[in-house]
């Protein structure tokens, strides 16, 4: 009967140790600034990749205007993708109305840098 009670508690002691050690999805969750930086990074490169001239100057034009204001909500997926909520307000050239957004944005962490990947909406 002490084998099974000493099992018992080392489990206990396993799983507390396991939940104790699983860093916060929070603490590993960008920032609004590294988060602003990869979306606006992922828009250039998107631009580049499949965009004329003209387009990428649009698209720097309206990433300037961009700014996160939150970052929550981040979802760890199976291949270690961090999908959260991103909120960001995109004031429009030439307006003073400024335009509240919510999109869903995967993160990766390259090289101490987050990546963010945009999907189809």
């Amino acid at each position: 009967m002490k084998g099974i009670e000493m099992l018992c508690t080392g489990g206990i002691c396993l799983l507390l140790m396991a939940c104790v050690a699983k860093p916060e999805v929070s603490a590993l969750s960008p920032t609004v600034p590294e988060a602003e930086e990869a979306v606006k990074a992922a828009f250039l490169q998107d631009a580049q990749e499949n965009n004329t001239p003209m387009a990428m100057d649009m698209v720097k034009t309206d990433i300037s205007r961009m700014h996160v204001t939150a970052v929550d909500d981040c979802e760890v997926q199976q291949d270690e993708t961090l999908i959260c909520n991103v909120y960001s307000d995109f004031q429009p050239e030439g307006t003073d109305e400024v335009r509240s957004n919510l999109d869903k944005i995967g993160f990766m962490k390259s090289e101490e840098q987050w990546v963010a990947m945009l999907f189809e909406p």
